[in-house]
């Protein structure tokens, strides 16, 4: 312990048990809410500790009046409105050291169109300092699977270094809503049974031409798009 919460003499600890005295009792709870005030003094400096990790990517696109919405980013995800990847967000679960963040801490590579870093023009922290936006100079080519990485030079509030994964693959292939890698009829039929839906996050996917709502031109736009498949 230390000099605010000084150890309990030896003859104050005692174990409770249905016939435990009062004083015994008393003096085991001291001893318990000591060590509670104990550990309410460590947590201090829990910061120093603690590694972020990247909880949550998502790609960011315009939907006219439904405005900017983001669609999360699973591992393999594929891009298929118009608009491309031209902006990400990634969600940490602690904040980040704004000294570490910057367009060099995002790496872009394409499978076929190589190191694309150079189109990174921002990377900005919310004030939450968790919240992360990256924003591309122009949209990364369609056609072409892209592994984004989030440099190990960044770090948390706390100094540490981020833990897990820190990369993320993603496809851009316009017009590909069901992520199959390959622009077929049966992105023309997923769309088609979204007509006139209002667009959210949920669906934002299938308006592929971004007006904010799914109508006939975005079938038209996937059937414009048919055949073009990802490496």
């Amino acid at each position: 312990m230390n000099e605010h919460f000084p150890t309990l003499a030896p003859q104050e600890y005692g174990v409770l048990s249905a016939g435990t005295p009062i004083m015994e009792k008393n003096l085991s709870y001291s001893m318990w809410y000591q060590g509670v005030l104990g550990l309410c003094y460590c947590r201090v400096d829990w910061d120093a500790y603690v590694e972020g990790t990247v909880r949550k990517w998502e790609v960011l696109a315009a939907h006219g009046a439904a405005g900017v919405l983001g669609v999360e980013a699973a591992e393999g995800y594929v891009e298929a409105r118009a608009a491309g990847v031209q902006t990400l967000r990634l969600t940490f679960d602690e904040a980040l050291d704004t000294a570490t963040v910057g367009p060099a801490a995002i790496g872009i590579v394409g499978q076929t169109h190589g190191d694309c870093s150079s189109l990174v023009s921002a990377a900005s922290l919310d004030g939450s300092g968790k919240v992360l936006t990256v924003q591309l100079r122009s949209k990364l080519e369609d056609g072409d699977r892209y592994t984004v990485t989030v440099a190990d030079s960044v770090r948390t509030v706390g100094g540490r270094a981020l833990a897990g994964n820190r990369t993320r693959q993603i496809g851009a292939l316009a017009g590909d809503v069901n992520r199959s890698g390959q622009v077929t009829a049966g992105d023309l039929l997923a769309v088609r049974a979204r007509v006139g839906q209002a667009v959210t996050a949920s669906n934002a996917g299938y308006d592929v031409d971004g007006s904010g709502t799914v109508s006939g031109s975005d079938i038209l736009l996937v059937r414009h798009f048919l055949g073009d498949s990802l490496p």
